[in-house]
């Protein structure tokens, strides 16, 4: 089973806030500051591929949205930029597909990003 340290519970709180509040430069000083990213990474470089993935998805309901993909295509930037993806993190990355196929089943029209505004 895996385990999120603290120090991978403030990543995730902060890297989730900074994505919801379509804070690119925020999610990359996250994987920074956590030192999962080399400090010399190019944040700017980084902050632009992570907004090219994600962007699209603000717009889509919980039906129109491929997590799945988003979360390969965010894997294969973090190899572009050298960052080391964490195991503990598949394992949550997982639990997100399977929560995925559970809300298309029980409410595809959800915007999620209206829901999780208030945070």
């Amino acid at each position: 089973m895996g385990v999120l340290d603290e120090s991978d519970k403030d990543f995730l709180a902060n890297m989730l806030l900074a994505f919801f509040n379509q804070d690119y430069h925020g999610v990359a000083k996250a994987y920074i500051e956590s030192g999962w990213a080399s400090t010399s990474t190019d944040v700017h470089a980084f902050e632009r591929a992570i907004g090219r993935i994600c962007e699209p998805m603000f717009e889509k309901s919980l039906e129109e949205i491929s997590f799945g993909q988003v979360l390969m295509d965010l894997m294969a930037e973090a190899k572009n930029f050298d960052i080391t993806v964490q195991p503990q993190l598949l394992l949550l990355d997982k639990t997100l597909l399977n929560i995925e196929g559970l809300g298309r089943q029980l409410y595809p029209q959800l915007d999620l990003w209206a829901t999780a505004k208030p945070f």
